[in-house]
Order: C-alpha cells, then sequence, then structure tokens
C-alpha cells in the first residue's frame, strides 16, 4: 500500500459502493423472545450456545484456482499500518484520499463454497479457542459453544484458509455477541465473510491488543477486555445487515487476492474507527474521564453506525462515491449514544478496561489512501 504526504483539512474521500451485481447473502439472527432460563444459586456458569451460518470468499477469489495452491499470504498485520487512519485528534484536520494497489495474479476454487474449512470460536476474554467445526459441501457450520450465564460475551468467528504446504492463504473472521437469557437465545445465526471481518478489525483496532495480531494465527490467544466488550455490545441484527452492505464494496469485489482483500479491509476499518472516534468525542462534548466511559461511547456509537449503515447505501445510486462511514456517523443521534453510553459504563467496574496504546505517528493528517 503506498503513502504520500496530504495537506490538511478535514475532507474524508470516496468508499465506492457497487449496489448492484452481486447476491446479497442470507444471513440472520434468532434473537427472539422465550421462556426465561433459570438464574438461581445452582446455575451453572457456563451455557450453551449453538453458533451457525456460512463462509464466503469474494467471487473474484473463489473462482480462480485451486485451494491448496495458494501462495502463503506476506501480510502480518495490517492493522498496524492501518491504525494511523483510525486515529482521532480533535485538534487537527484530516483528509484521507485514496490510492489503488496492483494485483497478483491468483488461483482458486471455482464453485465459491469453501468445504472443510475449519472455523474456530475464539473468546474474546480469555483467548482461547472455546470451539471448532468446519464447513459442510454447501459451505455451512454449526458449533456448540458456551457463553457465561446470563452475561454478555463476545466472541470471534475466524476462518483460516492453509495450502497443501499448512501455510496459511487467508483468514476471515466475525464478531458476535450472545446472551442467553431463554431457548430462543441458545441458537445464533452469523455467517463469515469481508464484511464481517472488516467489523472485527474496526473492533480490534478500538482496542488494546491491535499491534498483536498475526493473520497467520488469527485472533487465537488475543485476550482483551475491550475488545470482548465492544464484541459483546454490538446488535448482532444490525451487524448482519452491516455486512451484506460491506460485502458489496468494490474493494472487496475487486481484491485479486487475499493480501489485497485484507489490507483493504484493514484500511476500510481504520476510516469506520476515526468516524466512531469522532463521534464518539462529539456527543460527549469533552474528554473521556475514563477508559470505561471512553469505550461506552465507542460502543455505543459503533452500535449506532451500524444501524444507519444501510439508510444510507439507500439514499445513493448503484454508481455513486460516498464516504460511507462518515455519511452513517452522521445520522447517529448524540442523546441517544449518550443515553446508550450511560447505560455500558454501569455495568462496567472501576478501572476493569485498560487504555488504549499511544496513537501511532504520522497522524492521519499526513496519510492518504486512496479508495476507490
Amino acid at each position: 500500500m503506498r503513502v504520500k504526504p496530504i495537506c490538511s483539512s478535514l475532507v474524508i474521500s470516496a468508499i465506492t459502493l457497487l449496489l448492484s451485481g452481486c447476491g446479497l447473502y442470507a444471513l440472520g439472527g434468532l434473537w427472539g423472545e422465550g421462556a426465561p432460563l433459570s438464574t438461581s444459586a445452582g446455575e451453572p456458569a457456563m451455557r450453551a450456545v449453538t453458533l451457525s451460518g456460512s463462509l464466503h470468499v469474494p467471487a473474484n477469489l473463489a473462482a480462480q484456482g485451486d485451494l491448496g495452491s495458494l501462495p502463503a499470504m506476506s501480510l502480518v498485520n495490517p492493522l498496524a499500518g492501518a491504525a494511523m487512519i483510525a486515529t482521532y485528534d480533535p485538534s487537527s484536520a484530516y483528509r484521507i484520499q485514496a490510492m489503488a494497489t496492483p494485483a497478483p495474479p491468483l488461483r482458486w476454487d471455482a464453485d465459491g463454497r469453501i468445504r472443510g474449512a475449519m472455523i474456530e470460536v475464539v473468546d474474546s476474554v480469555t483467548g482461547e479457542v472455546v470451539g471448532t467445526g468446519w464447513t459442510d459441501a454447501h459451505g455451512r457450520y454449526e458449533i456448540r459453544a458456551f457463553a457465561r450465564g446470563a452475561n454478555r460475551t463476545g466472541f470471534i468467528l475466524q476462518a483460516r484458509f492453509k495450502n497443501t504446504e499448512g501455510q496459511t492463504t487467508g483468514i476471515l473472521a466475525a464478531p458476535v455477541a450472545v446472551r442467553v437469557l431463554s431457548a430462543d437465545t441458545k441458537r445464533v445465526s452469523m455467517d463469515v465473510s469481508a464484511g464481517t471481518t472488516l467489523l472485527t478489525f474496526a473492533s480490534l483496532l478500538m482496542s488494546e491488543r491491535y499491534q498483536d495480531l498475526t493473520l497467520s494465527e488469527g485472533f487465537a490467544g488475543m485476550k482483551s477486555p475491550r475488545l470482548a466488550r465492544l464484541i459483546a455490545e454490538l446488535d448482532s441484527a444490525e451487524a448482519i445487515k452491516a455486512s451484506k452492505v460491506l460485502d458489496r464494496g468494490k474493494l472487496v469485489l475487486e481484491a485479486p487476492s487475499f493480501d489485497h482483500l485484507l489490507a483493504n479491509l484493514a484500511t476500510s476499518s481504520a476510516m469506520l474507527t476515526f468516524e466512531v472516534k469522532k463521534a464518539s468525542h462529539e456527543a460527549a462534548g469533552r474528554a473521556m474521564a475514563s477508559n470505561e466511559e471512553e469505550l461506552a461511547y465507542h460502543a455505543a456509537v459503533l452500535g449506532q453506525t451500524l444501524g444507519t449503515l444501510v439508510m444510507v447505501t439507500e439514499r445513493y445510486p448503484a454508481s455513486a462515491s460516498v464516504n460511507l462511514f462518515g455519511a452513517a456517523a452522521s445520522l447517529v443521534k448524540p442523546e441517544g449514544v449518550r443515553e446508550k453510553a450511560g447505560a455500558i459504563q454501569q455495568n462496567l467496574a472501576p478501572e476493569s478496561i485498560p487504555p488504549l496504546p499511544p496513537a501511532p505517528t504520522p497522524t492521519p493528517g499526513n496519510l492518504g489512501i486512496e479508495l476507490q
């Protein structure tokens, strides 16, 4: 990815969406009401939950050849470079532009469905893999895992693809919020795609552990209170809708390799993170008083921004260029953010959330990235 100096004035440039020519993935979350489960003193600390869904690789990658013949990824941690884009300093002005990345040749399996891919469930609190499954002939998975009683639990689903030599050739992920309150909430559906990977990257960029990501290993071993809480506060229905929009982005549909796809997703996730931090500051109207308050505002704004993402795309024609995340964040209601953030913070123990790492340099005022 090329970078170049840019003059400082706040003009966030465009993310182009292709709103036609791509089928939507059938996604759904099962969060209905039902008979409540017991919460007596004898209730086990963990409650079983079944996670299921499909694994989707962008069609331009999936239609090019044999999965086992792919070379290993060269990317290690795309978030380390993208993090400077996500830095928000209310005293500075920024301009972000885009540049295209050269496209190397790549081959993949032609039917677009990944069979026999391993899906892992990572508990963001402990970093442990708490469930494992494989996709069937239709690219679907079903995994049994355990959530923390009636409390909110933040899981990361990850699919790591390996070639015949055991090298990691690609990875996709999805954030999943689980709260088992009744029989109806014991089954959760979430597909794993490029769009859900972008949401996972954005959540990680708002945590204290983004610098520790190694794509070849994925999210296993990443123990992060911030990440766990951010994911736990996501509305699965809104995350599903937002991921379907993101799956239709040009940077997804035209990525020629996993390296390019993941670099594009990292950059886009940094732009989403920037908008979340900016809207959080504007809603609070001041500097955050604690790590817990900062996380609560980030979670509240992220949730509302995902909810407005679909509204934004419906306002523009298929060929339109639009600052997608900026437009979505502009529809967030500050009073709603403050109310939601207050409710989230009430459930956080004092000094339970670690601080974010120091902002990387240079800041976004010195960096340009062009998104087509």
